[in-house]
């Protein structure tokens, strides 16, 4: 009977410190909500702030986004034509049998593929 009671007695403090355990984690929780609503808060009043402040910053921020898409596409379309450069110098080097009565000479009259090479910047 005392086993039992004693038992008894560890399953009530078990659960008592498991409700204690999971009203601290409520309020926890409560007061990380708050905090995160408070952060967001204040993180869209400065970004207002920030754009009334600073109208100049948003046009540059404009101007960067659109300097970087335009290097992007430079890039991609350099890189098109590298390989297109490729392709062209890998069909000229097939070059087909001679015929007979060509001279081994008459090669000379194919075009030569050379490197694409980008162009100049403007400064």
């Amino acid at each position: 009977l005392t086993a039992l009671q004693a038992s008894l007695a560890r399953e009530q403090t078990k659960r008592a410190d498991a409700q204690a355990a999971l009203q601290e984690e409520k309020t926890l929780n409560k007061q990380l909500s708050e905090m995160i609503a408070r952060l967001k808060d204040d993180l869209h009043a400065r970004q207002q702030e920030l754009s009334q402040l600073h109208p100049r910053t948003r046009q540059q921020h404009s101007e960067q986004q659109q300097r970087t898409a335009h290097e992007t596409a430079m890039r991609q379309m350099h890189g098109m034509a590298l390989q297109d450069g490729m392709i062209a110098q890998e069909s000229h080097l097939a070059v087909p049998p001679a015929q007979s009565g060509a001279s081994p000479s008459s090669r000379a009259d194919l075009p030569v593929a050379r490197p694409y090479t980008r162009p100049a910047r403007d400064p």
